[in-house]
Formats: C-alpha cells, structure tokens, sequence
C-alpha cells in the first residue's frame, strides 16, 4: 500500500529589524513532514464556488503552524496557503493549499 506521506516546505513571512526603529519583511522556509488528506468533491466544490478553489490538503504532526504562513512549497511548485486548521490538543495542524503562486 502506497503512503500519502510526503514532504513540504513551509514559507512564513517574518519582521526582521535592520536598524534602530527599521523593519523588513524576510521570508524563513522550514521543511516539514506531512500527511496528505483526500479532499471530499462537496468541499472542492464548494471551494470553487467561493472563488477559493483547493489543490491539496496535509496533515502535519507535532508542530502547530502560525498565521503568519505564506505559502507552501510542494513538488517543486509554490501555492497559495487557503486555511490553516490548528489543534491545539493533538499537535497538529491541517494546511489546506490553494493555486500557484
């Protein structure tokens, strides 16, 4: 039986300052190992509707992603991060992507 384990880099956007009162965006990647979920037809659907179409979704396992995610890097392509799932009491958190970048 064939796993859906696969592997991802994650892109968050972080402040960084470079002088005294001077803030710049910087961009930090971070590979992460992560369960790919099949997504149901109805949510696909649905998602489409709203404008918002889905790609793929991944289950990742002890660590909890943050807000600040800017977009996912998987097989060799960027794609837009459409909802970030939390879980606090399982340590996990569940990525839902969107289109290319």
């Amino acid at each position: 039986m064939k796993s859906k384990r696969t592997g991802i880099i994650l892109g968050y956007t972080t402040r960084i300052e470079i002088e005294n009162g001077v803030w710049e965006d910087n961009i930090v990647e971070k590979k992460a190992k992560a369960q790919q979920q099949s997504i149901f037809q109805s949510r696909k659907e649905k998602a489409y509707l709203d404008d918002k179409p889905l790609t793929a979704r991944f289950e990742i396992r002890g660590m909890i992603v943050k807000d600040n995610l800017n977009y996912v890097l998987w097989r060799g392509d960027k794609y837009k991060v459409r909802g970030i799932y939390p879980s606090l009491d399982s340590h996990f958190s569940v990525i839902e992507i969107g289109e290319l970048i």
